[in-house]
């Protein structure tokens, strides 16, 4: 990892001033980063909840996995999209089900 690297993840990611990113030491840096990756985690895990029940609920032989739902994974430091039109796909074929359920029911 370059400092580069480093330091665009600091101030775009972190929102961290230039001074700010400079004064850090690294375990300082490290403890933001982690908490930076739980935060994001969460926010994924809470978009991917409603297309996972939804898919749980009206194609419940596919078995779907909550990461299945996942856009990005988690304790990266650099954020790399992890197959997100596959994601994207899954989202629309659960809402194609879910509004194929409502018409039906």
């Amino acid at each position: 990892m370059t400092w580069d690297v480093l330091w665009a993840y600091g101030r775009y990611d972190l929102g961290l001033s230039e001074s700010e990113f400079w004064r850090l030491t690294p375990r300082e840096f490290g403890l933001l980063a982690d908490r930076d990756a739980l935060h994001v985690e969460w926010h994924d895990r809470r978009s991917a909840l409603a297309p996972f029940i939804m898919t749980a609920l009206f194609a419940p032989k596919s078995k779907p996995k909550m990461n299945d739902f996942l856009i990005r994974s988690s304790g990266d430091l650099v954020k790399k999209e992890s197959k997100p039109a596959e994601v994207q796909d899954k989202v629309h074929s659960t809402m194609q089900m879910l509004a194929e359920g409502l018409k039906r029911g």
